[in-house]
């Protein structure tokens, strides 16, 4: 568990195992801690779990003995009026359908935000056209728990579904809307706007006494990684950006308007994605040069 002050620099230290594998459906990790970091202090963390996709457990490994597990032991104790349930508390193991959900929700939050701040609707048709879910029965999705929008009256409706993560649970998200009333931009940023309203309820302000300065205090308490990362994802919709890496199109936070590339991973001087477009570079002006030699010649 970890904490900011509410007007200070965020601290938070999260742990990352020594080593992990997967097995029958789920993430396992060593209890041996190789070393503790502030989620905080890594921008670069959204992006690297929005590139997180099933059928790639070698990508998840890699990212989880840098950066470590999502946290899905403390998001449930969380959910369960932080009362910690003692089994959970032994068990360092993960959902893998859990992990993939939070990353899909993460990067359709990612792309959202992007979109939103180029106001480009056309992005935005097809960021909708890609959750539309037009074989659905209407009837059902009324009485399912996961329905936002409006309550389907009629034939003419829009439904979008995707899967995500809500704290603790994966699920299929679905939005209904009446279709004539879809706004592209609107859409998308309710879309957004509920996977984070979701994912950032568990996040808490504890009040306490400070004997220093003879004051109360608050202070922001996060329990897991991913609440550290839906937080940023906030901090980036309020007044961020979402930029695409020139070299692999992927989305990340930029926290540098001359930033073109994914950043750096941890323990990285420079990002593998401006190393591969700098060595390209270069290759092409080697050759290019060499051209200009042989014509000379």
């Amino acid at each position: 568990m970890g904490s900011i002050q509410g007007q200070g620099t965020p601290r938070f230290e999260w742990p990352v195992p020594s080593d992990c594998w997967i097995e029958d459906g789920r993430l396992i990790v060593v209890p041996a801690v190789a070393r503790l970091y502030d989620p905080f202090d890594r921008k670069e963390l959204p992006g690297e779990i929005a590139k997180l996709k099933p059928g790639d457990p070698d990508g998840l490994r890699e990212f989880v003995l840098r950066y470590g597990t999502f946290g899905y032991a403390p998001v449930v104790n969380a959910v369960e009026e932080y009362k910690p349930d003692p089994e959970l508390l032994f068990d360092l193991s993960e959902p893998l359908d859990w992990i993939w959900a939070h990353a899909n929700g993460i990067r359709l939050v990612m792309e959202g935000i992007r979109i939103l701040h180029e106001r480009d609707e056309g992005k935005a048709v097809k960021y909708l056209a890609c959750l539309l879910h037009p074989d659905l029965d209407l009837a059902e999705s009324t009485l399912e728990n996961e329905v936002y929008g409006a309550v389907p009256q009629g034939e003419d409706m829009a439904v979008y579904e995707a899967p995500i993560g809500l704290r603790e649970a994966t699920l299929a998200q679905r939005w209904i809307l009446r279709a004539p009333q879809v706004r592209p931009l609107a859409t998308v940023g309710e879309i957004v706007g509920d996977i984070l309203t979701a994912n950032l309820a568990l996040n808490r302000r504890e009040v306490y006494y400070d004997a220093e300065t003879g004051s109360i205090r608050s202070t922001f308490v996060y329990d897991a990684m991913i609440q550290a990362v839906y937080q940023q994802l906030l901090e980036t919709a309020e007044g961020g950006r979402v930029e695409e890496c020139d070299e692999c199109h992927a989305l990340f936070i930029q926290t540098d308007g001359r930033q073109h590339f994914c950043p750096p991973r941890f323990k990285e001087k420079e990002s593998r994605c401006a190393l591969r477009y700098r060595q390209r570079e270069w290759r092409k002006r080697r050759r290019q040069e060499g051209g200009s030699k042989d014509g000379q010649a």
